[in-house]
This record gives structure tokens, C-alpha cells and sequence, in this order.
């Protein structure tokens, strides 16, 4: 597979990954550095009343200028995977948000260009995380015509 032009980084509020998830992140997460650059920012999850909306604010302040917007909302969209690849083939940043086990603040759903939902069921933000890395690297295998992508 050739090195790509994209730029992925995901932002997750999140303290810790269990050893499970740590396990599948850094095993997806080189997968995809061998093709393009990754970035996994995981923010300190805030307390307080207003915490949603600090959380919001936290975030929209880390996502890259000009990226594609992926919010994963359980009011989102949902995409196969090859429907998903085709939407962000020709973005070059993609920047994934992946919300705290309170869910994202209006202001970063509003600013997102992909609103989409993994599954009609709730996922830990943990288990979202390593979902939608899977996911990203299956895409850079579609667009790389790897095997590993079996349509």
C-alpha cells in the first residue's frame, strides 16, 4: 500500500483506555501511521455543571483548520463502510470526534460535516474509539485496493 495525503486525528474525552481497547487502538493506530499521519488526542474529561459545554469548547479548540468533521452521534447518520469512504475520499483532514460517556456538546455537533452513528446501540466511548479506528483503516485500505477490505 502507497502512503497517503490524509491527515486523521481523532478527539476523545477520556481518562484511560482499558487494556483492551489500548490494545486495539495501537494495533489499528499502526496500521494506519504505515499509510498516513495520525493523531489520537485523548482530553482530560472535565467535571462540573457545565461540563458538556466546556468539553465542546475544549474540543472545537484541538480540531485541525480545514478538516472534515466527523461527529459520531448516536442521532447520526448510518454509513456502510464503502459509503463512508466514498463521503471522505476527497478530503484530505479528517477529524473524528468521538464524544465522553455524556455524550458531545450542540456547538460540536453543529460544526461537523459528517454526523454518524456506529450502531443503533450504546457504545462505551472507548469501545466508539476503537470501532471507528477499525473503521479508518479499513477505508485507507479501500482506497489502497487492499485485500483486507472484503466488499
Amino acid at each position: 500500500m502507497s502512503r497517503l495525503k490524509k491527515n486523521i486525528h481523532i478527539i476523545c474525552p477520556s481518562n484511560k483506555l482499558g487494556g483492551g481497547e489500548d490494545l486495539l487502538l495501537s494495533h489499528y493506530r499502526n496500521l494506519i501511521e504505515k499509510h498516513c499521519d495520525f493523531k489520537l488526542d485523548l482530553i482530560k474529561p472535565l467535571k462540573g455543571a457545565n461540563k458538556i459545554q466546556s468539553e465542546g469548547k475544549e474540543i472545537l479548540t484541538r480540531v485541525p483548520k480545514s478538516s472534515c468533521v466527523i461527529c459520531l452521534s448516536e442521532r447520526g447518520q448510518h454509513y456502510d463502510t464503502a459509503a463512508l469512504a466514498q463521503t471522505l475520499e476527497n478530503k484530505t483532514k479528517w477529524c473524528v470526534i468521538v464524544g465522553s460517556s455524556d455524550g458531545l456538546d450542540e456547538s460540536v455537533i453543529e460544526q461537523s460535516h459528517v454526523h454518524l452513528a456506529l450502531s443503533k446501540m450504546t457504545l462505551t466511548h472507548q469501545l466508539a474509539l476503537c470501532v471507528i479506528t477499525e473503521q479508518l483503516y479499513r477505508i485507507i485500505s479501500i482506497y489502497n485496493q487492499h485485500p483486507y477490505h472484503r466488499a
